[in-house]
């Protein structure tokens, strides 16, 4: 009984065909765990610093690269390594991102979990959650395409949860560099500057490409 051109193509190629090919895994798995992603010292660099930030205290985050550099892959490297300590609500902004879009994902994501209801300020639930034994930790994916005004109302609900709860929520922007301009623009009201701590990731080098 000879196999299929089917089963020839999808079988596992044997160990000694992965040592041949300086391969550790099989190439053509279904699914490609983190395991499969490159990495070095350089790329668990920055996700070493933001993790340690958002262990050890209450910094706004910004997680900034050029187009392609691969945050979003950094990203999900970042919540699949610490969602046994921290409780992420993440999601990707899009084009023009309103503050009521922000709201009602977080509201969707973490409002089961508490006795709010659509009556409750934000800024109270967010409290609520951070009570639990994880940190919860806001984490939005190309905010560069969210409205400045809904940055500065993001700002505005940052310094209300600290006003009320000593554990404040963590919050995470990921998003390309001119970010770091939008959030200057949110900061141009009358209220005070809100520090933040920015984190860069560089696009891969030659030898790491």
């Amino acid at each position: 009984m000879t196999q299929s051109a089917e089963s020839i193509h999808t079988a596992p190629l044997p160990m000694d065909c992965l040592l041949r090919h300086g391969l550790e895994q099989q190439p053509f798995d279904a699914v490609a765990g983190d395991t499969f992603l490159y990495t070095d010292p350089a790329l668990d660099m920055p996700l070493g610093v933001l993790l340690d930030h958002l262990h050890k205290d209450d910094n706004l985050l910004v997680f900034k690269g050029d187009l392609g550099a691969g945050k979003s892959t950094q990203l999900l490297r970042l919540l699949s390594r610490s969602a046994e300590t921290l409780d992420f609500c993440a999601f990707k902004a899009r084009p023009g991102t309103s503050f009521a879009a922000i709201d009602y994902t977080i509201r969707q994501f973490w409002g089961e979990r508490t006795d709010s209801d659509e009556e409750t300020p934000l800024a109270e639930l967010l409290c609520a959650i951070a009570q639990g034994s994880k940190r919860p930790v806001l984490v939005i994916d190309d905010a560069h395409h969210i409205e400045s005004g809904a940055l500065a109302e993001l700002l505005k609900l940052r310094r209300q949860t600290h006003t009320l709860c000593d554990h404040a929520p963590g919050i995470l922007l990921v998003g390309e560099p001119r970010l770091e301009l939008l959030l200057e623009q949110a900061n141009a009201g009358d209220q005070p500057s809100e520090a933040h701590i920015s984190v860069q990731l560089r696009p891969l080098t030659r030898e790491q490409t």
